[in-house]
């Protein structure tokens, strides 16, 4: 053993397909997917359904739902307990026990309300039904900070001027207000928002808003749990497919441009964006989540015009690689409880095909905890290699590493703890010298990708 080699590595994912999801066989229809995917807790998981009666292109939202206690080793099948024609916007567990859903009128377009559940789906109350939403309104989304504290949105509505029907509860969901006009932003036309688009940072809220015939597009921002809003401009060429924050000011917009993925992304809270970013990678144009405890992002995609699958990015969607990718890994909706726990939706094209759901590995999860290596042995047994060696460490002016793959090319790349990448060379060689004499002082780590095989070495200058 070698004192001077102690290391700190980063086991980030091997890009095996499939190695990262496994899939869990739900009841479902034919044609059918699972849209709201939401992860209250590290057991439990809820689900909304969506069903295509055209092969695919478009999907029907439904009133029924999939839920599960126990990491998804059985599961419920239901329906919310609603008036005929309505179908779920958006649902928002508290626990395995507790859960919201927001319902519109698929029948008349219009109309809808907030129901809640208490015992795991048997049964469903509506909440303020005639004084929470009205036979003229759209209901788009509900969430809950905590089991007592929540807000409810949707589209434009009176009296007056049209603005946005936004309620807020101190109380279980069982008195809701109206945020009032005033405490949101001017509109030049009836606002629109879109069903489930909305993320959540602390005391801070984002949702997707559009205005009727000017096709404008805002994000609104909300920093005191929704009592008072400000709408920035998106002017992405396409609609949003959707968004997400790692935390309270870096996020990333997604949408398909003739069939390309295409991303912005912002570094003040959504009050400007960039874009579109040049990333690399299969960057999935569906839907896209933060894992919480990291910076990384995944994307998805299942039947939107583009690439399908699955990816993540750990440089806020500069780099994207493939988790799983191709025809039949189709991937719907996903979302983190943390790094270790995380589902997805799959669309299926018959009921009696396996599946439904994706289920995160937790044997290789997304960003492992820290190991420290103090031996060669120790090395080989994560890397793979016999001999990778970085040094010296703590560094000052020019920075070796060893015992690199010398038969398909490595790709280096040295990346601050902010996430940037500061320094990136491609070699063939089995070793590489990198001058890092002008890196201010600080913890850095040294990504080395070759082939599939991703790994992370942490090193201070």
């Amino acid at each position: 053993m070698r004192k001077n080699l102690l290391l700190s590595l980063f086991l980030f994912v091997a890009t095996l397909a499939n190695a990262q999801w496994t899939k869990v066989n739900v009841p479902h229809d034919d044609l059918s997917l699972w849209y709201d995917v939401e992860v209250p807790n590290e057991k439990s998981v809820w689900a909304s359904e969506w069903v295509s009666l055209d092969g695919g292109a478009s999907f029907s939202y439904t009133n029924k739902f999939i839920r599960t206690a126990n990491a998804g080793n059985s599961w419920k099948y239901g329906e919310v307990q609603a008036p005929a024609g309505y179908a779920i916007s958006s649902l928002h567990p508290i626990d395995a026990d507790t859960c919201y859903a927001a319902m519109y009128n698929g029948s008349a377009g219009i109309g809808g309300g907030i129901f809640k559940t208490t015992d795991a789906g048997v049964s469903w109350t509506q909440l303020g039904a005639g004084t929470l939403f009205n036979a003229n309104s759209f209901p788009d989304f509900v969430y809950f900070w905590n089991p007592k504290k929540g807000i409810a949105m949707g589209d434009g509505n009176g009296p007056g001027d049209p603005y946005l029907e936004i309620y807020t509860t101190n109380d279980y969901g069982a008195t809701w207000t109206r945020v009032p006009r005033a405490n949101l932003p001017p509109t030049q036309d009836v606002p629109i928002g879109i069903t489930n688009s909305y993320y959540v940072s602390g005391k801070r809220i984002w949702m997707y808003v559009y205005e009727g015939t000017t096709s404008s597009q805002f994000i609104y921002r909300s920093d005191d749990k929704g009592l008072h809003w400000n709408a920035y401009p998106l002017n992405m060429p396409t609609t949003v497919q959707d968004f997400a924050f790692t935390d309270e000011l870096n996020g990333v917009a997604i949408g398909i441009d003739a069939q390309v993925p295409y991303l912005y992304r912002t570094a003040d809270g959504g009050e400007t964006w960039d874009g579109p970013v040049s990333y690399s990678g299969p960057l999935m144009g569906g839907f896209i989540t933060a894992v919480p405890g990291t910076s990384m992002l995944v994307s998805t995609n299942a039947v939107n015009y583009g690439p399908t699958g699955s990816s993540f990015s750990r440089d806020l969607g500069n780099t994207w690689v493939a988790l799983d990718r191709s025809t039949t890994n189709l991937h719907s909706d996903v979302n983190f409880f943390n790094k270790h726990v995380g589902w997805s939706g799959q669309f299926r094209l018959a009921s009696t095909q396996r599946g439904g759901m994706y289920k995160w590995a937790d044997s290789v999860p997304l960003v492992s905890g820290l190991v420290t290596v103090n031996s060669d042995a120790m090395i080989a047994q994560l890397t793979g290699s016999q001999s990778l060696r970085l040094y010296p460490n703590p560094v000052k002016n020019v920075l070796h590493v060893d015992g690199l793959n010398s038969v398909a090319a490595t790709t280096i790349s040295i990346v601050n703890n902010a996430g940037k990448t500061v320094q990136k060379i491609t070699t063939t060689a089995s070793g590489y010298t990198l001058n890092v004499q002008a890196l201010p002082a600080g913890s850095y780590y040294l990504l080395l990708e070759s082939g599939k095989k991703i790994t992370t070495l942490k090193f201070v200058k």
